[in-house]
């Protein structure tokens, strides 16, 4: 799977959350003087991660002629946060965006404000928010578990406090028996984001290796060769898959139906028919009402 080479803040979402907040500000019904402090800080946050942001030119930054002021003090950024999430009109998608956003500036070690934090907590860490930021592309640099985060001595202890209730969230079950995670990234399946669904579940299998859901979704993403350039790569990708869905057989999966079609369909892309009918007819027998195996096999008997 191939990406486009991006800045860090482009990469993690901090610019995506920026923007969000600058049209937010924009429109908010407040005084002109805390638009433009707000908009300078976040312009200024931004520049740490991205360095060509300097250079570039913002309509609404020349609107309120930010880069044309000197600012004798900046707006801290905790404030800058909590401001901005407490607009009137601020959207979950732009509270979820400083969400996920707001670790970044726990590890710039800024001067921690308790009182800010905790009121930041009261506002973010909310299931409705939550819901907006696991369906962001975003959310998939979120680490999976709290223990990977406290295992890292670079990351301060503040960002897995402050991850942990989406952590444990995300990874707990819907009334359906599955995980959020499993949940978003079938979404996402049928949204055909196969690049994202790859990049997501293959950082979360690192973590929960067994979790079928998961895997399947990941051979999903995998099969659907969405991103990959060069009969040599695909064919590469097609056998790695191949050998997934035989190890995860092998162990006694949950998931086998889909497993014996996804496998099916990998040997259909290596042209191995006969055996792509093989695993379909074995897919079928495990899964009587499996309507895409009745239609690959369909297709196979023409």
């Amino acid at each position: 799977m191939q990406e486009k080479t991006v800045s860090d803040a482009q990469r993690v979402g901090i610019s995506y959350a920026t923007e969000l907040a600058y049209k937010a500000i924009d429109k908010a019904d407040i005084p002109k003087e805390i638009k433009s402090a707000l908009l300078f800080a976040h312009h200024s946050f931004l520049c740490i991660y991205d360095e060509d942001e300097r250079e570039k030119e913002h309509k609404i930054l020349a609107k309120y002629g930010i880069l044309d002021t000197q600012w004798e003090k900046e707006m801290d950024l905790y404030e800058m946060v909590y401001c901005t999430t407490s607009l009137k009109k601020a959207s979950y998608e732009l509270k979820a965006a400083w969400y996920l956003a707001f670790p970044f500036v726990l590890l710039l070690r800024v001067p921690h404000s308790e009182d800010l934090y905790e009121m930041l907590c009261e506002k973010l860490i909310d299931e409705k928010i939550f819901f907006k930021a696991i369906d962001s592309e975003y959310s998939i640099f979120v680490r999976d578990s709290v223990e990977e985060l406290l295992a890292n001595d670079d990351i301060p202890k503040l960002v897995a406090d402050w991850y942990a209730p989406y952590i444990q969230w995300k990874n707990g079950k819907t009334n359906s028996g599955i995980t959020r995670e499993e949940e978003r990234f079938s979404r996402w399946l049928s949204q055909g984001k196969f690049v994202e669904v790859f990049k997501g579940t293959e950082k979360l299998l690192d973590t929960f290796p067994d979790d079928d859901g998961i895997l399947v979704c990941n051979i999903a993403a995998r099969v659907s060769l969405q991103g990959v350039t060069g009969e040599e790569n695909r064919i590469t990708l097609l056998k790695e898959t191949l050998a997934l869905i035989e190890s995860a057989l092998e162990r006694g999966s949950v998931k086998k139906a889909y497993l014996l079609y996804y496998a099916g369909l990998c040997h259909l892309g290596l042209q191995n028919m006969d055996r792509a009918k093989e695993y379909f007819e074995n897919a079928l027998e495990e899964k009587k009402d499996f309507d895409a195996v009745k239609v690959m096999l369909k297709k196979l008997e023409k």
